[in-house]
């Protein structure tokens, strides 16, 4: 397929969007040996050292044509599971062992009574158990909807990905569906923000 403006059939100012993109964008560091003079109030100084300097550059028109970043995956992970049950089975448990205390004191039982025992253990479980339980779902469905998300970007980076830009004529276009596109609706044509 031949690649051509849709304005004018040319194709001597026509590339790729991700290519500007990419080929727009630099990062680079230094370290080393540096020093600089000061003016301040009529007086000059003189300075010197040692200096490490990392820095990212991108063209206006990179910028205008990136993608916006891709969502990450959330939720929690199992990494956080010997963190977070241990503390909601003892916030879950809580209440009843201080409703437990209470009952001991009013009736002057001992903790080791088995009617403490009865009130506390599974009263206790079962609220820190619901708690772990509420806990599961609201991270599942945290993670269902950034996966959503995730799927979302990618269609929309497939999408994003056919675009070729004129320097011409300062459009975008899709040489398949010859559609011209203005910069500003760049973002909705591709879908990153429905």
């Amino acid at each position: 397929m031949n690649i051509v403006c849709p304005i004018d059939d040319k194709d001597d100012a026509i590339q790729k969007v991700s290519s500007i993109v990419s080929s727009g964008a630099a990062t680079g560091s230094f370290s080393g040996p540096s020093g600089g003079a000061v003016h301040i109030d009529g007086k000059w100084g003189y300075s010197g050292g040692y200096t490490t300097l990392h820095g990212r550059t991108i063209t206006d028109l990179a910028k205008k044509l990136s993608p916006p970043e891709k969502p990450k995956l959330e939720g929690l992970g199992c990494l956080w599971i010997p963190i977070i049950y241990p503390g909601v089975i003892l916030a879950g448990m809580m209440p009843f062992m201080l409703l437990s205390g209470i009952i001991g004191f009013l009736f002057n039982l001992t903790i080791d009574s088995p009617i403490l025992l009865v009130i506390t253990i599974p009263f206790g479980l079962f609220t820190a158990f619901s708690f772990i339980k509420l806990f599961l779902r609201l991270d599942r469905e945290r993670k269902e909807e950034s996966k959503k998300a995730i799927q979302k970007w990618e269609d929309a980076f497939k999408k994003w990905d056919e675009l070729y830009y004129c320097f011409k004529h300062d459009v975008v276009f899709n040489p398949s569906t010859k559609v011209v596109i203005k910069m500003d609706d760049l973002s909705n044509y591709c879908g990153f923000n429905q």
